[in-house]
């Protein structure tokens, strides 16, 4: 069996002893007697028993089984402490900081979740209040030309129509439209489909995504012609 590094250099016979090394100590180290005597010659000592070799290899056996391979203390020989703010890696966590540091985690958890609940529910308060005071939601829509009949308005509240360009290839996309009844504002006179309103993109015409009317009735009638391109209009109210 191969003894540690350290019984090879303290003992004879590869770490085995029983005999020290006398190599490892100076012959006439600075030693002294009880009184100031002359220096003991430590060659002249011999060796140790094999109790006492036997009691040293324990006890160094002990202290190097509070390392590990690198020479570091292994955590579970760590001093204990309390404390929960210690950045040191010479002292381990006791159960006492354990349990305080659990418990200010489940508070802070506690606390979290609170706040979560708390603007999750200013949210949704908010989100009423929009809808009250002015949201608009989904009445129809439509992608070809034709009578476009809307129902289920609110007389007074603006009806917006908006465009959007579908068309794959990136060209342009309009239509003619103009209110036949059910509102007033975005109503044309004429038959023509040139005095109509325009709604779309395209070079030739003034470009706007965007048609409002007022409904005076529940039920409001746009007439389309004219469409170019590939396009989609939704109606908001």
């Amino acid at each position: 069996m191969s003894f540690p590094a350290i019984f090879r250099r303290l003992f004879q016979k590869e770490g085995a002893g029983p005999l020290l090394r006398k190599e490892i100590i100076p012959p006439h180290a600075d030693t002294h007697g009880a009184k100031g005597g002359d220096p003991i010659d430590i060659t002249a000592l011999g060796g140790v028993s094999a109790e006492e070799l036997a009691a040293l290899q324990e006890a160094l056996a002990t202290l190097a089984g509070r390392f590990d391979g690198s020479g570091k203390v292994l955590a579970a020989n760590l001093p204990l402490t309390d404390a929960v703010n210690s950045a040191t890696s010479r002292l381990a966590a006791s159960d006492t900081a354990v349990k305080t540091a659990y418990d200010k985690a489940v508070a802070a958890a506690t606390a979290a979740s609170t706040a979560t609940s708390t603007a999750n529910s200013a949210l949704n308060k908010a989100d009423q209040a929009v809808a009250t005071a002015g949201g608009v939601t989904l009445k129809g829509s439509r992608s070809t030309i034709g009578n476009w009949t809307l129902s289920g308005l609110t007389v007074g509240k603006p009806l917006y129509i908006l465009a959007s360009n579908t068309n794959t290839t990136g060209d342009y996309s309009y239509v003619f439209l103009k209110v036949l009844s059910g509102a007033v504002a975005g109503t044309s006179a004429s038959t023509v489909y040139a005095r109509y309103f325009f709604i779309g993109c395209g070079m030739e015409n003034s470009s706007t995504n965007t048609f409002i009317t007022i409904p005076t009735a529940a039920t409001v009638v746009i007439g389309l012609t004219n469409m170019q391109g590939a396009m989609t209009l939704r109606a908001y109210q």
